[in-house]
């Protein structure tokens, strides 16, 4: 299943086809050296939260107008993910519309989520920093839906558990997804999930004898240990997450029909991501466009 995407680079700008439950999605990620080639900063959404921010953000909304364009993307969906809250919302929810000429990216600052379910046509678009996002499609029974969220650590694993204090309902967005699933009459054996752009898990090391993180570290070891065996390696004092594997197992745990991870972001070396030794405000600019 790896092998089902075919990558187009122009300039640094990476483009790719994925084929789940027998329909297509198109991967667009904008790289850190392209918003410097757009004039631009950074490509961090922190910038459109209030349609004041228009006024302010000229160069950054042209640079993200084009970067939607040469995606095709009319209807655009951006939800706050920052919070990794494990949440999936309805596209209506996001009732901030930015109106770029012919694009419209849809927001809504109060409500924050990792994903959202989109139509044919549309787009998620969310900024990151190696966080990889979750596609999910089911198209049974004339049941056709599609969710697209941010997948990053703490989306996987609610971190709270390792304080003893759970902070929210699931433990991970994919019991989240699976949720919304199944409120639509769609049992997780009839859903497909991929896993897009994961930071490799060669550098995604969490130290042991770090100065402030080791106790969370060393739990979250234990944790993953316990619970998705496999799906932490050590060396040393070093033990190097794999979040495809995490992601893997918990979709197969609670019965997803497929659930498989593209190449992670070491085919795309261009990409930014936290551990890779540049400035770690950098991100890149995902968007994630449903063809069906």
């Amino acid at each position: 299943m790896k092998d089902l995407f075919n990558a187009l680079q122009e300039t640094f700008m990476y483009k790719f086809n994925i084929e789940l439950a027998g329909e297509m999605v198109t991967v667009q990620a904008h790289t850190p050296h392209d918003a410097k080639e757009a004039g631009v900063n950074d490509w961090s959404l922190r910038v459109l939260q209030r349609i004041p921010d228009m006024q302010k953000q000229r160069h950054y909304i042209s640079a993200l107008y084009d970067a939607l364009l040469q995606a095709g993307v009319v209807n655009a969906y951006a939800p706050s993910v920052a919070a990794a809250s494990a949440l999936i919302i309805d596209s209506e929810d996001l009732t901030t519309r930015f109106n770029f000429g012919r694009t419209r990216l849809h927001r809504n600052s109060d409500m924050p989520a990792d994903g959202v379910f989109i139509e044919p046509g549309e787009a998620f678009v969310f900024t990151a920093a190696g966080c990889p996002s979750i596609v999910a499609k089911s198209k049974t029974q004339g049941k056709k839906f599609t969710c697209v969220a941010h997948a990053g650590r703490a989306s996987l694993i609610d971190e709270g558990i390792l304080r003893n204090s759970p902070t929210r309902s699931y433990m991970s967005i994919v019991d989240a997804i699976v949720r919304e699933f199944k409120l639509r009459d769609v049992p997780p054996s009839e859903v497909h999930m991929a896993l897009i752009l994961a930071i490799p898990q060669r550098v995604f090391d969490h130290p042991l004898d770090d100065p402030k993180y080791s106790d969370h570290n060393r739990k979250l070891l234990a944790l993953v240990n316990e619970k998705w065996p496999g799906s932490m390696s050590c060396e040393g004092n070093h033990a190097y997450l794999s979040i495809p594997e995490v992601f893997i197992q918990q979709a197969r745990s609670l019965g997803v029909k497929e659930a498989w991870a593209a190449s992670d972001m070491d085919a795309f070396p261009e990409l930014t991501h936290t551990r890779d030794g540049g400035n770690p405000l950098r991100r890149n600019l995902v968007i994630i466009k449903n063809d069906a």
